[in-house]
C-alpha cells in the first residue's frame, strides 16, 4: 500500500507481472491452437497473480478495476488472433462467455464471499476477524440480510474489507445458505448465482 492506502502501486506491479507472463505464454505456446488449453494456462498461471490476496486490496475505483480487466481483455484478443480475428476486432464478450471466463471483478467478489463463508463456518480460524462481523438478528421475515448494515463516514471505510464482505454477504444471502452448508456445495451454488 502507498502512504494514502491506495492499492495502485500493487495493481500496476501485478498487471505488469501478469502481462510479462502472458507474453511468455504466447511465445512458448505459439503452436497451440486450442482456446481451451490456452484458457487453462491463463487461469492456472496468470489469474493467481491478479487475484492473490484480493480480499485485502480489492479495488473499488473504476480506473483500478479497468486496469486489471485489461489484462484479461488482452488475453482474449490474443486468442482471437489465433482464431483469425484482427486484434482490436476480436469479439471479447462472446469469447469470454464461450471460454467460461467471468470478469475479474466477479472472481474477486466470489473470493470475498467464499472467505466470508469460511469465517462464518469456522473453516478459517481467526476469532479476531470473526469478532468484526456484525450479525443481524432478524425481527421480521421481510429481510434476508444476515449482517448488520451500518452507515460509514468515508468511502475508504465503506469499501474496506469487513464492511465490504458483510455487504456482499447480504447481497447473496437470499440465494445461498451461509450456515451449515459445506464449502463445495456453497461454492457451486454461488458460482451459479454470480
Amino acid at each position: 500500500m502507498s502512504h494514502d492506502l491506495s492499492p495502485w502501486n500493487h495493481i500496476s506491479r501485478i498487471c505488469s507481472k501478469a502481462n510479462s507472463l502472458m507474453g511468455f505464454l504466447c511465445r512458448t505456446s505459439k503452436d497451440f491452437q486450442s482456446p481451451t488449453t490456452l484458457t487453462t494456462l491463463f487461469k492456472t498461471l496468470v489469474c493467481p497473480i491478479l487475484e492473490f490476496s484480493s480480499v485485502v486490496w480489492c479495488p473499488y475505483l473504476t480506473g483500478h478495476i479497468d486496469t486489471l480487466e485489461r489484462v484479461q481483455i488482452r488475453f482474449l484478443r490474443l486468442i482471437g488472433l489465433r482464431l483469425g480475428y484482427q486484434f482490436l476486432e476480436t469479439p471479447v464478450d462472446c469469447l469470454r462467455i464461450s471460454l467460461g471466463l467471468p470478469h475479474l471483478a466477479t472472481r474477486r467478489r466470489m473470493a470475498d464471499i467464499l472467505i466470508l463463508h469460511k469465517m462464518v463456518n469456522g473453516a478459517l480460524d481467526c476469532p479476531r476477524l470473526l469478532s468484526l462481523l456484525e450479525f443481524r438478528i432478524p425481527t421480521s421475515t421481510r429481510s434476508g440480510d444476515i449482517f448488520f448494515k451500518r452507515a460509514l463516514p468515508s468511502l475508504y471505510s465503506y469499501y474496506s474489507c469487513i464492511p465490504r464482505l458483510m455487504r456482499e454477504g447480504n447481497e447473496v444471502s437470499g440465494g445461498v445458505e451461509f450456515f451449515g452448508s459445506s464449502y463445495q456445495s456453497f461454492r457451486s451454488r454461488l458460482g451459479k448465482l454470480l
